[in-house]
């Protein structure tokens, strides 16, 4: 009997008992977010201009700031000239590059102004019950007023400039940051590991800045996305109008302005940076719609 215990094998553990380690929310988040095809456009169309704006030098043939008045209104597929030329003879490929680089760097700049004030003030008023009526009254203030208005206003009191169209897009974009971040806030302060974060002692400024904030990223960075897009369209809206990026600098917008005379002689000076411009705000709306499907808690599996 107890040879017959001595050579019995030992019982090994099926592979199916052992328990799987579960799939975090970004992971989840990335397998939803790649089977969404339509997200993956946006992402496609944001990667393309990106690349543009990156390697403008690269890819512009020529100075975009070059006249040359020999060939002024080229058509597209000039030789020498891709896309043609504008009136004043500069070539479009060039311009609609350096003017990729000059947007973006308009989105990122206005989403950084817009997070770095609408995050604290929502993330206060959602906490601090003291502090909600004021903060929540000067953001009804700010959306009283048309977008395009405030900005125009802010921009009359700085003057036209690419620095004053940053600052006035900003501005006007804070109060949905401030509304995103403080729903976000009323709905976590509740939960248990915040409580049990209060009953050991954590200060408040910790709990919220350590453990609320840190579950916010989610919303923020869809909100991001999407303004980045909306960011470059008003900047954009500000320079065709004359307050906003000033000639002969190769902003989209600036462009469209100077191009508008020219919309039955040259067609294509017009449609290109509006097609530019459709496209890049067409592709962050579609990203982020993407990201908020694929970071949404409620289709974790």
């Amino acid at each position: 009997m107890e040879e017959n215990i001595l050579l019995t094998e030992p019982r090994l553990v099926p592979p199916a008992s052992v328990p799987k380690r579960r799939a975090s929310l970004y992971q989840h988040a990335f397998r939803r977010f790649i089977k969404n095809k339509i997200a993956l456009l946006g992402l496609g169309l944001v990667a393309v201009q990106i690349l543009i704006a990156i390697f403008a030098s690269v890819i512009a043939p020529y100075d975009p700031l070059a006249v040359d008045m020999k060939t002024v209104l080229a058509p597209p597929l000039t030789p020498g000239h891709l896309l043609g030329t504008d009136d004043l003879g500069r070539d479009m490929v060039s311009r609609l590059a350096y003017g990729a680089r000059i947007s973006f760097g308009v989105g990122l700049v206005v989403v950084l102004i817009a997070i770095s004030i609408g995050v604290p003030l929502g993330a206060l008023a959602g906490y601090f019950q003291r502090l909600d009526p004021w903060i929540s009254f000067v953001i009804e203030v700010l959306l009283a007023f048309p977008g395009i208005i405030l900005a125009l206003a802010i921009v009359a009191a700085l003057g036209p400039g690419l620095l004053s169209v940053m600052i006035a897009v900003g501005i006007t974009s804070v109060p949905m940051y401030v509304r995103v971040v403080r729903g976000q806030v009323l709905s976590l302060k509740q939960r248990d590991y915040v409580v049990s974060a209060r009953a050991l002692g954590m200060s408040e400024g910790g709990i919220l800045f350590r453990q609320i904030l840190p579950n916010c990223l989610g919303p923020i960075i869809v909100q991001a996305t999407i303004n980045i897009g909306t960011s470059i369209l008003q900047a954009a809206s500000l320079s065709f109008i004359g307050v906003g990026v000033q000639p002969p600098q190769p902003e989209w917008g600036a462009m469209l302005s100077q191009a508008r005379s020219y919309i039955i002689l040259a067609p294509h000076i017009v449609a290109l940076p509006g097609i530019a411009i459709m496209s890049v705000v067409l592709g962050f709306n579609l990203l982020g719609d993407g990201l908020r499907d694929a970071l949404d808690p409620r289709f974790i599996r």
